[in-house]
């Protein structure tokens, strides 16, 4: 699994906010938050039932982010199969860059700080 290090090309592909402070902690984004359960649910170290746990995590974020148009059936396909070949989202190739555009519009679409709420079991919306 990938880990999104603090870096600038993390920073810039919007999966980590920027320090507000030196020696701050880094801080993922909903993009990042995202990336990192996808990872999770496609760990290969992990066992069965731990990786269906974040995997049913990421198909409710997935379903409220289809809900209002934004992100579709196409798109959902798309980032499963990025994550499910372990697509690195800070890299330069167009799969690469096209990860972590498809995270940052999850993360449009289920609204600012929903990602972590969908996953810890608040379904309201």
């Amino acid at each position: 699994m990938n880990q999104i290090q603090l870096n600038p090309r993390a920073i810039a592909a919007g999966l980590l906010m920027p320090q507000s402070q030196p020696g701050e902690e880094p801080r993922l984004t909903d993009a990042g938050l995202l990336y990192m359960l996808g990872a999770l649910a496609h760990d290969e170290e992990a066992d069965e039932e731990t990786r269906q746990h974040y995997f049913a995590g990421l198909r409710q974020v997935l379903e409220v982010a289809k809900r209002p148009g934004d992100f579709n059936d196409s798109h959902e396909q798309q980032l499963l199969f990025l994550l499910a070949k372990g697509v690195d989202p800070l890299g330069d190739s167009d799969k690469e860059k096209l990860l972590s555009v498809l995270c940052r519009l999850v993360a449009v679409s289920v609204g600012p700080g929903r990602v972590g709420s969908l996953i810890s079991g608040d379904l309201s919306h």
